[in-house]
C-alpha cells in the first residue's frame, strides 16, 4: 500500500451496517464549522438555565462517559443520544442526518432507510473517529450552560 493511501486511511474507519460496508472518515473542516453552527442554533435554548438546561448537561455527560464495558459505554451514549432527542426533537434528527451524511458517503435516501438500531451503532462509530471535534466542543457547551445557570441563580437571589 503506497504512503498516500495510508495516509487517507488512517481517518477512516469502516462499519458494517444491514450487510453493508461503510467508511466513516473524519469531518472536513467546513462541515465541522456548519456543524457547530447547527449545534449552537440548538444548544442556544438550552442555556437559559432551566431544566433543559440540567437535562442537556446529562446528555452531554453521558456521551463522554467510559464504562467499565463496551457494552456500559454503548448504553450511556445511548441514554446520552435519547435525551438529545427528547429535548430537541427535529432539531436533533437534522443534525443527526448532517453528521452522518458529512462522516460517510451515504445518500440521504440511504441515511433514511436506516434503522434505529444501526443508527445508533453508526452515530456511536462516528462519534469514535471524530472524538476529538465532538470532545472539544462539548468542553465549550459545558462552559455556556454553567454559565447559564450561574446567571439563573444569581437572578434567584
Amino acid at each position: 500500500m503506497n504512503n498516500e493511501m495510508e495516509m487517507l486511511l488512517a481517518d477512516t474507519h469502516e462499519v458494517k451496517i444491514n450487510g453493508r460496508n461503510i467508511v466513516i472518515k473524519k469531518f472536513p473542516m467546513l462541515a465541522g464549522i456548519r456543524l457547530t453552527s447547527k449545534i449552537s442554533n440548538v444548544v442556544s435554548k438550552v442555556v437559559s438555565g432551566d431544566e433543559k438546561t440540567e437535562n442537556f448537561n446529562t446528555a452531554i455527560n453521558a456521551l463522554f462517559v467510559n464504562g467499565s464495558t463496551d457494552a456500559d459505554t454503548r448504553a450511556f451514549k445511548i441514554f446520552g443520544l435519547r435525551v438529545l432527542f427528547d429535548l430537541f426533537g427535529d432539531d436533533i434528527s437534522d443534525i443527526v442526518s448532517f453528521v452522518i451524511s458529512k462522516s460517510t458517503t451515504l445518500s440521504d435516501e440511504e441515511i433514511e432507510e436506516i434503522n434505529l438500531e444501526d443508527g445508533l451503532d453508526l452515530l456511536y462509530e462516528i462519534f469514535n473517529v471524530n472524538k476529538g471535534f465532538f470532545t472539544k466542543f462539548s468542553t465549550k457547551l459545558k462552559a455556556l450552560s454553567q454559565e447559564a445557570q450561574k446567571e439563573v441563580k444569581k437572578k434567584k437571589a
